[in-house]
């Protein structure tokens, strides 16, 4: 696992390990205490770089704090070489404009495919199917509903596995 963006925090990488990572690396490692735009490209190939000698079944890397602000994610969407390894993007979202907000700046402005939404907008079936319905896009609270946003994203790993 790999936390590429944010602000360090060891708990980040505990609580990875804790749910079954065999390592995890985020950028404190890249000796880095927190990202920002211009330096989250380098350092997130860097500990892809490192985890992939391990040669694991897959890597699971969070980008900290959302695909707006100040940590760099933006950077890290826009570099083709790095999203042509993601087989999934679950995005985490508050509210339906959260969702529907992340939805349009993946569409527009990086060309990339939402695998699945989760976060406080999945809290209720209000949520769930606004996600569903007007975003087109699969809903599963990661809370309530785990074992189903691990089976979308697992399908969408064994399509990207079968394709390859």
């Amino acid at each position: 696992a790999a936390k590429l963006t944010g602000v360090a925090l060891m708990r980040d990488a505990l609580a990875m390990q804790d749910a079954g990572a065999v390592a995890a690396l985020t950028f404190a490692d890249a000796g880095a205490a927190s990202t920002h735009a211009g330096t989250t490209v380098a350092m997130a190939r860097g500990i892809l770089g490192r985890l992939a000698a391990a040669r694991p079944d897959c890597v699971v890397a969070e980008l900290g704090d959302g695909i707006l602000g100040e940590y760099g994610v933006q950077d890290i969407l826009a570099a083709p070489d790095l999203m042509g390894l993601a087989a999934a993007h679950v995005m985490c979202a508050a509210d339906p404009v959260g969702a529907w907000g992340a939805a349009e700046i993946y569409r527009t402005r990086h060309r990339l495919p939402l695998t699945v939404v989760t976060g406080p907008v999945t809290d209720n079936a209000v949520g769930r199917e606004f996600v569903t319905g007007a975003l087109g896009v699969p809903a599963h609270n990661a809370l309530t509903d785990a074992a189903s946003l691990v089976a979308v994203a697992r399908a969408a790993l064994e399509a990207r596995t079968a394709a390859a």
